[in-house]
């Protein structure tokens, strides 16, 4: 016995309840199986393929004609019943439909307003810096206060060895390695720590303790380097879903506004 699985189960409810939208019974050519006269069409098998959850690969049309044979046998079990009249079965298939709808009115808006090469790139030149990055390469002395932090860029000033310092005084977990913190963002760090970077020079450290919610910094800037923005090709699809999205809801913002909408049952 050919084993009946959860995929077939998935369509039940909406077949049940749109029992008069049955695929009409036609010619044998164009029928791939019958089930008590109700037709199992290729356009059937390839709506139910693109919805089935794509597990272990792709599956063979016999395959997917077996389970849509035991799909519609529990369809037309549900419809003996009368199950297609349970309100909650079809608030539920109500659901299924809009959101199908709504889905295919989308996509023909956007297969009728495709994202144009030139608004493509307008929108990368416009985002193309906030996509650049600075990363910086430092280390740090942390002491609990400020006078320890004054005291240790006294040493500094004197010729100590940053490094040195950072292993014999920091309460950090990077004082071991000499206070090194490798490559960061500047939002990776607290913002006075990062702030106090972003104006400092390099192979510089700092000439005033930085105070965090963690103490007392004192900060030695060993490197900046600047990420560019990912090419327009490199992230082509992305930003065109982007656009997509929000051409969208500049379409759905019109519809709105055309509408009349009462809200509240006003």
């Amino acid at each position: 016995m050919r084993k009946i699985t959860r995929y077939a189960l998935q369509g039940l409810a909406l077949a049940a309840a749109l029992a008069g939208a049955h695929v009409p019974t036609i010619a044998a050519a164009e029928t791939l199986a019958t089930v008590n006269g109700q037709a199992i069409t290729p356009v059937l098998v390839e709506a139910y393929a693109k919805r089935r959850p794509k597990e272990g690969g792709e599956v063979s049309q016999e395959v997917l004609v077996g389970e849509l044979v035991a799909q519609e046998l529990l369809v037309q079990e549900a419809l003996k019943q009368g199950l297609e009249k349970d309100e909650k079965l079809q608030a539920e298939l109500e659901v299924m439909r809009r959101g199908l709808l709504a889905g295919r009115a989308v996509q023909s808006y956007l297969a009728a307003h495709p994202i144009s090469d030139e608004a493509l790139q307008k929108e990368y030149e416009v985002l193309a810096p906030r996509m650049s990055t600075t990363e910086f390469k430092a280390r740090h002395i942390l002491v609990k206060t400020e006078d320890e932090a004054k005291a240790v860029i006294k040493e500094l000033d004197g010729g100590a060895d940053f490094a040195e310092l950072a292993k014999s005084k920091s309460t950090g977990p990077s004082g071991k390695s000499g206070g090194d913190l490798g490559w960061f963002a500047a939002n990776q760090m607290v913002k006075p720590f990062a702030d106090a970077v972003a104006v400092m020079e390099k192979g510089k450290y700092s000439a005033q303790p930085v105070q965090t919610q963690f103490g007392w910094h004192v900060i030695l800037l060993e490197d900046s380097r600047t990420t560019p923005a990912p090419a327009l090709d490199d992230i082509r699809d992305q930003l065109i879903e982007f656009l997509q999205q929000r051409a969208t809801q500049e379409w759905l913002g019109e519809l709105r506004a055309k509408a009349k909408i009462d809200l509240g049952g006003s």
